[in-house]
């Protein structure tokens, strides 16, 4: 059916962006690599737990809905690898980091956040906001204060 083949075809989109993303991360720093592989982890677990429930609820078998995930991870791998040997310049990893960080500041910020915030009470959307804007100030502090990050010196000695 239509939504099933929305949310594959969407993935499919959004596993070549975390691939990209990802070996961006990796060919800038490996510690920055790490974090950001954790970080769209984190993402995706849920994303795909839903995935699969669509696919489920219209008719998929549980065992084709878990072989189309297991695809769309190879996907992020073939996109990672795609990013690493074509040699992206510095320019190139400075892009690729900035849209990635925006697509996953506007599902939170857009998507995410306001559906949190909808049902619930105002102390809680109090709350929610204030958390969302500590996290997005602990991960920039992070970034910023990370020393095998921080541009300083050759990252050749990692």
């Amino acid at each position: 059916n239509s939504e099933t083949i929305l949310a594959i075809v969407s993935d499919i989109f959004c596993h070549v962006a975390d691939g990209c993303i990802i070996a961006a991360a990796f060919v800038t720093c490996p510690a920055l690599g790490w974090s950001v592989t954790m970080a769209i982890t984190v993402h995706e677990v849920p994303s795909e737990i839903s995935e699969f429930s669509i696919m489920v609820k219209n008719g998929v078998s549980t065992l084709k809905a878990i072989c189309v995930i297991g695809g769309m991870g190879i996907i992020s791998i073939v996109a990672a690898v795609i990013t690493v040997y074509s040699e992206p310049t510095a320019f190139t990893l400075g892009c690729i980091s900035a849209v990635g960080a925006g697509m996953l500041l506007y599902l939170v910020a857009c998507k995410m956040l306001p559906n949190a915030q909808a049902n619930a009470p105002a102390g809680d959307r109090v709350q929610n906001t204030i958390l969302f804007f500590l996290g997005l100030g602990i991960g920039i502090a992070s970034m910023q204060w990370h020393p095998a990050c921080g541009g300083h010196h050759d990252h050749g000695s990692h």
